[in-house]
């Protein structure tokens, strides 16, 4: 399982995070059965999953969803970067929460398992489609990856809320994202000049309704 690794000082658990660990670890170490350790570990994620605990933790426990095969999410599925196995992985976990749970500085590896966006929808429809381009805090770029189609998830902010949209590019847009393209290069200017051209069709329409 080698990969890169991240090193963590200073960490603390609260209570509700060593509850979390608890309960996982204890499953964990008592469980050997697959199906029945992902069913129990799946209960235990949605009893804590409007709960406060740590991002970190929160990390690496999709991590152990994707492992158990019970990732789920709307829009992102997941690839192995490791080859283990059931046995040698449900080890793996334990140990890493344990570490999480007993120590406040500690080494802690990528997460084993790669998430990544697969899915979207758009105007009721679940499309799949794959990144070209993303721009973090201001937009993604996606194409259909059944058609020649593209669509660009635009993050909006007011105050202190944020919330992003999803678009399909037509017209004239669609025709330069498409020429980035055959010329092996996404070009920033252009997508930002995209990213304007609907902000600006976004608040025309919300203008019109009000």
């Amino acid at each position: 399982m080698d990969s890169e690794k991240r090193e963590i000082k200073g960490f603390k658990c609260y209570e509700t995070d060593r509850d979390f660990l608890d309960s996982l670890i204890a499953l964990l170490k008592n469980n050997p059965v697959k199906e029945n350790l992902a069913v129990d570990i799946a209960n235990i994620i949605n009893d804590y999953e409007h709960k406060p605990v740590n991002g970190l933790i929160r990390d690496v426990v999709s991590d152990i969803e994707c492992h158990l095969g019970i990732y789920k999410n709307r829009i992102r599925d997941f690839e192995p970067r490791n080859d283990f196995d059931f046995a040698i992985g449900v080890k793996y976990y334990t140990d890493l929460l344990n570490t999480i749970r007993t120590s406040e500085n500690f080494i802690l590896p990528d997460n084993n398992y790669k998430t990544y966006i697969r899915w979207l929808y758009y105007e009721n429809e679940k499309i799949e489609i794959e990144v070209l381009y993303k721009d973090n805090w201001n937009f993604i770029l996606y194409k259909n990856k059944h058609a020649l189609d593209f669509y660009i998830s635009i993050v909006f902010s007011q105050s202190f809320a944020s919330w992003d949209v999803d678009f399909k590019i037509e017209g004239e847009y669609k025709q330069r994202v498409l020429t980035m393209i055959i010329n092996g290069e996404i070009s920033k200017s252009i997508m930002l000049e995209i990213v304007e051209y609907y902000k600006a069709e976004y608040y025309k329409n919300k203008n019109n309704e009000a």
